[in-house]
């Protein structure tokens, strides 16, 4: 590290504003004088609210090569007006032997407690100063709203400002604004509006229309002569190019065309997995693009609804990406079902355990209309299909002719429905980002539940009608 080398940071808040060349000259004089070398300075037009900067950024990394002793500004509210922000940095400085050299409002103190200090005061006090910008400023927005006049220079196509309070028609404009209310009105769709516009070599501001080009001019009320903002609608000074209720009716048959889009994604594991801190069913989650972005798709995601609606004091809750975790238990669900060598193991187990009852219960068999009436019930639940009915009942009737022995009812689930299931896993397919309705009703009928834990790790997964876990069944 050169004992004498340096860099500099500039900020201005907007691109308007000429002070970056002004900081510049005065930091470098400043390190002239003090025979410092000057490397480089970094510079940035944009507000101090937030770090994320490119010049910013740039500086910081340059910070952390460690090849230089000493960093330039000319208020340490170029850095940053937020007080821990500017602490953050200055540790940041620390960590790499730099010092913070301030012009305007010079860190005096010589213990790292002491200037913290400092520089908690000097941040304080330009966070103050931002705030009651921006508080004066909102103020001022909302005494020109109360006026009627527009709060910034940006107008609507077919206007032109020309002060605060002049705003004129460009007539040229205004036509084709016009020309898209009568187009709307009589029938013709956004689409069908820009294709019309298009054929005619008619432009909005030297591009051609697009879809919220159209929808902007039918539902901005600065055409009908009004200002809608934050502080409310209020009648703006500006002349109209359209009437109040021109642009109603246009409203009128925007609603009527209105059809909410549905989310038709059929979530595979609702219902079947528990929060592991308050123990309620996960509820699905969707978080779509943002206005400003649409560059990724949907993302669905399995929620505790209590932390969803209450926050982090009512539980601690847990996100589960939908689709990673429906890809590993639809993983684990099926390789159980397909490995015909483990149902073997477990068939013979079952077997056994059958042989071990009816040692122990001897002559105790249950009636035979008891037993048909709990097939009948394990149908009415959905726990039988049709076809397990009729064989429980084609069983019973034999055995009550004096034929078979009955499997007791438990071990009949288990066996017969891991075969059944196993038949019926081969038609379902892959599952795909968008589930089947098969494959939906499939494994919301198989699985019974999902155990997992705070981390996100699937501690169990329970089969209706299977009582083990399926993730803890080795191969013998």
């Amino acid at each position: 590290m050169e004992s004498n080398h340096a860099i500099g940071y500039i900020r201005q808040s907007t691109s308007k504003q000429k002070s970056l060349e002004w900081q510049q000259d005065v930091i470098q004089q400043e390190a002239g004088k003090r025979n410092r070398q000057l490397v480089h300075v970094f510079h940035d037009k944009a507000s101090g609210k937030n770090s994320e900067r490119t010049g910013f950024s740039l500086m910081k990394a340059s910070i952390a090569t460690k090849k230089y002793t000493f960093l330039y500004v000319w208020r340490l509210d170029r850095i940053s007006r937020n007080v821990s922000d500017l602490l953050e940095f200055h540790d940041y400085c620390s960590q790499y032997g730099v010092i913070i050299v301030s012009i305007a409002d010079p860190i005096t103190a010589t213990g790292d407690s002491m200037a913290r200090f400092q520089i908690s005061v000097i941040g304080s006090v330009a966070q103050l100063q931002r705030e009651l910008i921006a508080e004066n400023q909102r103020i001022a927005f909302r005494r020109k709203h109360d006026l009627g006049l527009q709060l910034t220079a940006r107008v609507p196509f077919g206007y032109r400002y020309i002060s605060t309070d002049k705003i004129v028609i460009q007539e040229e404009e205004a036509e084709t604004v016009r020309r898209v209310y009568a187009l709307y009105l009589s029938g013709s769709g956004y689409k069908r509006i820009c294709s019309i516009l298009a054929a005619e070599g008619i432009k909005v501001r030297g591009n051609p229309f697009r879809v919220h080009n159209v929808r902007g001019i039918l539902t901005n009320a600065f055409y009908s002569g009004y200002i809608d903002n934050e502080f409310g609608n209020v009648k703006g000074i500006h002349p109209p190019i359209v009437t109040r209720k021109l642009q109603n009716d246009v409203g009128k048959i925007q609603q009527s065309r209105y059809v909410k889009k549905k989310d038709f994604r059929r979530q595979l594991l609702t219902g079947k997995i528990k929060c592991p801190h308050c123990g309620k069913n996960l509820t699905i989650h969707i978080v779509g693009p943002s206005q400003k972005s649409r560059s990724y798709n949907k993302l669905y995601y399995y929620n505790c609804p209590l932390n969803s609606v209450n926050g982090k004091l009512a539980c601690k809750g847990i996100h589960l990406r939908a689709n990673e975790i429906e890809a590993q238990i639809v993983t684990a669900v099926i390789a159980f079902l397909n490995d015909k060598e483990r149902l073997g193991q477990i068939q013979s187990q079952l077997n056994k355990k059958v042989v071990k009852k009816r040692d122990r219960t001897g002559e105790r068999t249950e009636s035979i209309e008891s037993r048909k009436q709990a097939a009948l019930v394990a149908f009415e639940k959905g726990v039988f299909s049709a076809k397990q009915l009729a064989d429980e009942l084609k069983r019973l009737n034999q055995y009550k002719a004096g034929g078979e022995a009955v499997q007791p009812k438990d071990e009949l689930l288990d066996t017969v429905r891991l075969k059944e299931l196993t038949e019926r896993i081969v038609s379902l397919g892959a599952v795909q980002q968008m589930p089947t309705v098969q494959q939906y009703h499939f494994f919301q009928e198989v699985i019974d539940r999902i155990d997992i834990d705070s981390q996100k790790k699937v501690l169990g997964i329970y089969l209706k009608g299977y009582k083990k876990n399926i993730l803890s069944e080795k191969k013998e």
